[in-house]
């Protein structure tokens, strides 16, 4: 039997117990002295008070699991989870991009979303399908609809073809634009040098050409074979 069912039957026995109660007082008011009526009126007290308990700690347990079902229809329908993720995405016939994460959260609504919660590392190629550049981050999330990727905590983009790597806590990707931009503070670490970047970047998804802003100092790394 559903907790519905029985916390209608309840109720039913509920208002019969009450009745029956009141009947029986009205009857005895004729015959029994008052103190007789009273105690039975508080001998049958408590049974109501205990079956008017079980009938409201049923309705609770009723009104908690609608609302679990409820809350699970709406993940169920709006939340995919996949682990293990990887997504290519080709130009022309070509591929060009490769995303690779652990785990995916892929909303439905209000906007379009993918969610990557433990990470992801986004590999870029030319058209020899060749390594150009890499993307990693501990956090990320693409909207597919704007075709916008935001990636957070420990950013890295590597770039094969100059050597060199960008750091930073934030960045954003703009796919139809081929382009990868960022306002927070920036570390380029190249062959020879440390440059640091206050207001950000902007640059080609593939990291050949980019123009930092902001620049404040830079750092010359020492060969140590030199000495």
């Amino acid at each position: 039997m559903e907790i519905a069912q029985l916390v209608l039957l309840l109720r039913r026995l509920l208002v019969a117990y009450m009745l029956s109660v009141f009947n029986k007082i009205l009857s005895l008011l004729k015959k029994s002295p008052f103190y007789i009526v009273s105690l039975i009126y508080r001998r049958h007290l408590y049974g109501v008070a205990a079956l008017l308990a079980v009938v409201i700690f049923l309705s609770a347990c009723e009104n908690d699991l609608k609302k679990v079902a409820e809350l699970s229809a709406q993940v169920d329908t709006n939340l995919e989870v996949t682990h293990q993720v990887e997504l290519v995405y080709s130009d022309q016939g070509k591929v060009r991009v490769k995303i690779e994460a652990p785990l995916v959260h892929s909303y439905k609504q209000p906007d379009i979303r993918q969610e990557f919660p433990k990470g992801v590392k986004v590999t870029f190629f030319n058209d020899s399908l060749k390594v150009i550049s890499v993307l990693t981050s501990k956090y990320a999330v693409r909207y597919v609809q704007k075709q916008q990727t935001i990636v957070r905590d420990s950013v890295q983009v590597k770039s094969m073809l100059k050597n060199e790597t960008l750091q930073t806590e934030e960045m954003l990707w703009d796919e139809r634009k081929h382009q990868i931009t960022s306002d927070k503070f920036v570390t380029v670490l190249t062959e020879t040098q440390q440059i640091f970047a206050q207001k950000g970047f902007e640059s080609n998804e593939n990291f050949t050409d980019y123009k930092l802003k902001g620049v404040q100092n830079s750092r010359f790394k020492v060969n140590k074979n030199e000495f």
